[in-house]
């Protein structure tokens, strides 16, 4: 990027708005100073503390910046050794200090909202221990505090009852003295010395120092032999007072010194942060995107992108701003713009260069979306240079811009010229325009040039990769509407700006006449492409204008789906709470039949676990129903996951994370392509089950129900090995273990918890020592299983 490139597109300009938002000196220079990057993987770094910083300010009112005070001539003291810091700056740097940690603690209180500004402030040095020091020692108009240390509590003390005494003394002199001797019977304060007034002309009735007189000379303020002694004991006070002041911030300059690089560090991060929170201000100003950078090949897509300085200043005069839509890619690599004049050819040229600068200032982008290469070059010739001290003409001017250009281009690039070849002989021009254009995309440039001449436009429809743009004209009204039109070339519609202007009509009568049949053919032409090109934009927006409707239509239907969905699914729970209510006092009913009162204790605590297990696995099973398709009715599928499948269109599918069944439509690199009832989703493979259809051997086997069966006693082992599992899964199996063994006529089993740290061996025994089945229990001799004694049934 080159001094020109800034100036021909305004950069400084942008970057004084961008200063206005700043609310420290210190990030107003960053925001001053700041240049666009090529490291691609930074500018993104940027762009993301951006994205963070606008969802941040969108929700909280700043960071607290404001009022904070240019920390750099307290840091430059603090480097010098024995330097000490005013009362003013060793607050303000408090002050910066505090910021820094109260950001620093908002943003990482909230870091999953704000990951990447999270990951910023996270830099910011701790010096809380640091705070705690320094806090509350000096007053907030930079007096140092009466507790900052117990010596100059005691000094502050001495002086308050010194000044006391001093004033009581005075006092009873003046009332002892004759009337009309005291001017007025008030103690004042003359060089640092405690005086009272005396009318001049009764000044020897008062013995003592004559410290000032009035400016009338009427009065004259003495102070009294009496209080002299005490007037310099004052002033010793004063003294010590001083010194001891004078330690204390030679003391906590020592300590900030101590913490020079972490208060360092923090001064420059609260700059970067207030350069960070302009970007955002700016970014919700301008309803600005963060824009994609691609690194691997040449790439410049805008929707509805527009210059934020001509917005700023539209603003200001209340009228809007007509966004430009711009797409070039690897294969189409330069743009050539014409139309007439005054119709925004220049401003088209300016919004591309001006929004890639920004995007590489790591600056959020005014479109609506927006796709960019990262440059290493960005170089623009706009505007007119000549200069009658260096003897440039236009022409001279622009030829030598372009020559610099030449020079300093490294790819990938980004060329702007305003006007290229204009200046002198037009075909001279025109054939001088067309080379500079197909040099530099000869290459390797991304290129986009405004123009009026034919020879430029004709060579953008007949070269491969260069496409033409017009910006639109309306004839009626015979002024341009300023949008930006893809895929043709625009007249330059001289002739009727012109007549707009007032140009006398008999100039433009003889003009028409100088005009060659092919140039009004060609004109012509050009104005029924452009006609064209508005109804197909027309009939576009009319059918997304109709796919929108059908859009919100179908989400209505969806939303009503799902409203009597869930309402069928309270309708099913309500029901099912009902039965489960009398399954268990059902079971209640049973228990109260059984007249013994052990053996019904012991079949309660069963039942009870039995039932609680039960009503779980039912509200399972419940939870897993989709009323949304009903039921199948053909033999239940094998389920095998789909890593161990060749999946193919056509074959159903179970997307585990939504619990929903339905076809495969696409498969893709990574991911599959499914079609659930009216949706299409997209899902990582290892997310799906392929139901595969049941093969004559399965078809007619019973379907899955609830069974009782009772294992034999050879089923089941003569012990349960717990090591390895948490509590809460021992305890579980442990149940299941003995339910299984005691149905089974077992008369003794083992557990085998081991020794580590005996919780799971506590645990396990606590839980035997309320088990129903069991009758006994002792451990073995090494502690690491235990013998189990069951009951007999």
């Amino acid at each position: 990027m080159t001094p020109l490139t800034f100036e021909s597109l305004e950069y400084d300009a942008l970057l004084a708005l961008l200063a206005e938002r700043t609310q420290t000196p210190s990030g107003r220079r960053l925001a001053e100073q700041l240049r666009p990057m090529t490291d691609a993987e930074e500018i993104r770094r940027q762009l993301r503390l951006v994205s963070d910083a606008v969802r941040y300010l969108s929700a909280h009112s700043g960071f607290g910046l404001g009022g904070l005070a240019d920390p750099t001539e307290a840091l430059r003291l603090l480097r010098i050794e024995n330097a000490t810091l005013s009362p003013t700056q060793i607050l303000d740097l408090i002050a910066l200090i505090e910021v820094g940690q109260d950001v620093r603690a908002s943003v990482l209180g909230q870091r999953r909202q704000y990951p990447h500004l999270a990951a910023f402030v996270a830099e910011i040095p701790d010096l809380r221990p640091l705070l705690r020091h320094v806090r509350g020692k000096l007053l907030p108009g930079g007096e140092v505090d009466d507790h900052a240390s117990p010596e100059l509590a005691e000094i502050r003390q001495q002086i308050q009852r010194l000044r006391a005494r001093i004033y009581r003394r005075l006092e009873e002199i003046m009332r002892a003295s004759p009337e009309g001797i005291v001017q007025d019977e008030l103690v004042t304060l003359r060089n640092e010395r405690y005086v009272i007034p005396v009318r001049a002309s009764h000044r020897t009735q008062v013995p003592g120092v004559v410290h000032a007189v009035s400016s009338s000379g009427a009065t004259v303020f003495i102070e009294p032999l009496e209080t002299i002694e005490l007037n310099n004991e004052l002033v010793r006070w004063r003294e010590q007072e001083q010194v001891e002041i004078a330690r204390i911030l030679h003391e906590m300059s020592e300590r900030l010194r101590l913490e020079l690089p972490q208060v360092e560090k923090t001064a420059r991060l609260i700059a970067e942060l207030d350069l960070l929170s302009a970007k955002a201000r700016l970014a919700l100003d301008f309803q600005c995107v963060e824009p994609e950078l691609v690194t691997d090949r040449y790439a410049l897509a805008l929707d509805e992108a527009r210059h934020v300085l001509l917005e700023h200043v539209l603003r200001q005069r209340g009228e809007p701003i007509v966004p430009i839509s711009v797409t070039l890619d690897e294969e189409h690599r330069v743009l050539i713009i014409s139309g007439p004049n005054a119709g925004g050819k220049t401003v088209a040229v300016k919004t591309i260069g001006l929004l890639a600068l920004m995007a590489q200032s790591g600056m959020l982008v005014p479109a609506r979306a927006a796709t960019l290469s990262v440059f290493r070059s960005i170089l623009a010739d706009i505007g007119d240079r000549q200069s009658l001290v260096a003897n440039l003409s236009t022409f001279t001017a622009h030829i030598t811009s372009v020559r610099e250009m030449a020079e300093r281009l490294q790819l990938p690039a980004l060329v702007l010229i305003d006007e290229v070849g204009t200046g002198t002989d037009p075909e001279e021009g025109a054939a001088l325009a067309v080379a500079i254009v197909d040099y530099f995309r000869q290459r390797g440039a991304m290129v986009v040039a405004a123009t009026h001449y034919s020879a430029l436009k004709a060579y953008g429809y007949l070269t491969s990769g260069v496409v033409n743009a017009a910006v639109e004209f309306d004839e009626v009204r015979l002024q341009p509407t300023y949008r930006l039109q893809q895929g043709v070339a625009g007249a330059s519609s001289a002739l009727e700006i012109a007549r707009r202007v007032g140009l006398p009509e008999q100039i433009l009568a003889e003009a028409r006449k100088q005009l060659s049949a092919s140039e009004q053919a060609a004109n012509r032409y050009l104005n029924r492409l452009r006609a064209e090109l508005e109804q197909q934009r027309a009939a576009r927006l009319a059918l997304e204008e109709e796919r929108a409707a059908v859009a919100e239509r179908y989400e209505q239907l969806q939303r009503e789906f799902f409203a009597r969905e869930q309402q069928r699914q309270r309708q099913f729970e309500t029901l099912l709470r009902e039965f489960l209510a009398t399954v268990s006092q059902r079971a209640q009913e049973m228990l109260g039949q059984i007249a013994d009162e052990q053996a019904r204790r012991q079949a309660r605590r069963l039942v009870e676990r039995r039932v609680a297990k039960f009503k779980s696995d039912v509200w399972q099973q419940a939870r897993a129903i989709s009323f949304e398709t009903p039921p199948p009715v053909s033999p239940t599928p094998r389920v095998l996951p789909a890593e161990e499948v060749a999946l193919k269109p056509g074959d159903r599918v179970r997307v585990r994370s939504l619990n929903q069944i339905g076809v495969v439509m696409e498969i893709e690199p990574e991911q599959v392509l499914v079609q659930l009832g009216p949706l299409r989703v997209r899902a990582d493979v290892s997310d799906l089950d392929v139901l595969l259809e049941p093969t004559p051997e399965t078809i007619g086997r019973p379907s899955e129900s609830v069974q009782v069966q009772l294992a034999a006693r050879g089923d089941v082992p003569s012990e349960l090995n717990l090591i390895g599992k948490t509590v809460e899964e021992a305890l579980e199996l442990t149940d299941r273990f003995l339910d299984a063994a005691y149905l089974a006529d077992r008369r003794e089993v083992t557990i085998i918890h081991g020794t580590g740290s005996g919780a799971l061996r506590r645990a396990v025994r606590e839980f035997l020592s309320r088990h129903p089945h069991v009758a006994r229990f002792r451990p073995t001799s090494a502690d690491g299983a235990t013998l189990v004694e069951l009951n007999e049934r």
